[in-house]
């Protein structure tokens, strides 16, 4: 929030008055359960886990998934060979998404394909709730905007849906991102200390597990280097305090990482993955989008509205926006497994544009509380 202030004192005022002024819009709302703006996130939130909750098990490697996490089970220890398949059987391979295999099995013997779906679609709706929850913050408290901001980043990442263990990256990476929002929001004068980064101190064990569940993890820990990335280069404007918080919670992300039973390991599993030509060249997954394919036709009308909104407003992104939101949209281009990424962190910026771009008078109404009756039973339909 301070990047483009010259004063740093003026600059803390106008966060802490900022952040009073969404806390208590969102501490109004959460004692209005049967107010329109509430009923605006129950809708949201209702038709992303709708959907979620339709999906058929698509034959992938849902499957192999489920075997691998029934063998660690059984023999109490996770593999290093491979175990299934004909042509490389017997030889090394990592078995980086154990945890997630493990819950996958144990939750279809606990309850069958049903209980697979529902946490499946009770996992991403998860994540989409943080990034409401984030969307609202950047938006002074608006549930309207951020709600439809958080279906609109839904709808370009609706072709990763998938049953398989990526499911976990949506709410881990959510986290993530509202985690760097709170701690970059805070008045200059609460982050003077190393130690007193708050939140943001939750990121190293979330790593450890994310390390543990799937890679998606790079993708948080690319999140997170750009915030550090934007708090240095605000440092030398002499626009923040020296980040010596961030930068140790980033590093301390980083090493956590490795703990893991594939160790240092690691590194060679992610690097090889990226590299590997079958990964670039023959891998659906991580080709770019085309309007020739409905996931692609979803991420760039997305794209579409994100821009036609952000030039209608004037805004110019900030520095810690642009740090992420121009890697994550080259991700976005360069794979259709990575368009999701990009809607998380373009969203919170959609909702504030929104917001700001609307006429006040609507604004005010579409604030309001509506009729509460109605409210009520539109909710208890839903």
């Amino acid at each position: 929030m301070g990047e483009h202030t010259g004063n740093v004192g003026e600059g803390e005022k106008g966060v802490s008055q900022e952040r009073s002024s969404v806390m208590r819009a969102l501490s109004r709302l959460g004692r209005t359960a049967d107010t329109l703006p509430r009923v605006w996130v129950i809708v949201s939130l209702t038709a992303i886990f709708s959907i979620l909750a339709w999906t058929q098990v698509r034959p992938n490697d849902f499957w192999w998934h489920v075997r691998t996490g029934q063998w660690i089970v059984e023999n109490g220890r996770v593999p290093n060979i491979d175990l299934f398949s004909f042509t490389r059987l017997g030889e090394p391979w990592a078995y980086q998404s154990w945890l997630m295999q493990v819950a996958l099995y144990g939750l279809l013997r606990a309850g069958g394909l049903p209980l697979v779906i529902f946490a499946h679609a009770v996992t991403i709706t998860t994540g989409y709730g943080l990034l409401l929850w984030t969307s609202a913050r950047a938006s002074g408290g608006s549930l309207r905007w951020a709600s439809l901001a958080t279906l609109a980043a839904a709808a370009a990442g609706l072709g990763t849906w998938n049953v398989r263990p990526q499911s976990i990256s949506f709410p881990l990476f959510a986290l993530v991102l509202l985690l760097i929002e709170r701690d970059a929001t805070r008045p200059d004068a609460e982050r003077r200390a190393w130690w007193q980064a708050g939140w943001l101190w939750w990121l190293p064990p979330v790593f450890a597990l994310w390390a543990n569940a799937h890679g998606g993890f790079v993708f948080g820990l690319a999140l997170l280097g750009a915030y550090a990335g934007a708090e240095l280069v605000s440092w030398l404007r002499a626009q923040r305090s020296f980040p010596t918080a961030v930068i140790v919670i980033a590093a301390l992300s980083a090493g956590a990482t490795v703990l893991t039973p594939l160790g240092i390991g690691m590194v060679d599993y992610v690097l090889g993955f990226a590299r590997h030509p079958i990964t670039r060249r023959l891998n659906v997954e991580f080709m770019p989008p085309t309007v020739r394919t409905i996931p692609g036709q979803l991420f760039f009308g997305f794209v579409a509205v994100w821009v036609t909104v952000l030039v209608a407003s004037g805004y110019r992104p900030s520095l810690r926006e642009s740090l992420r939101l121009l890697p994550f949209g080259l991700l976005a281009l360069w794979g259709i497994r990575n368009i999701m990424w990009f809607g998380f962190v373009a969203a919170p910026t959609m909702a504030a544009r929104m917001r700001q771009s609307a006429p006040r008078p609507r604004r005010a109404a579409l604030a309001g509380p509506g009729h509460r009756g109605l409210n009520r039973v539109l909710a208890g339909l839903l």
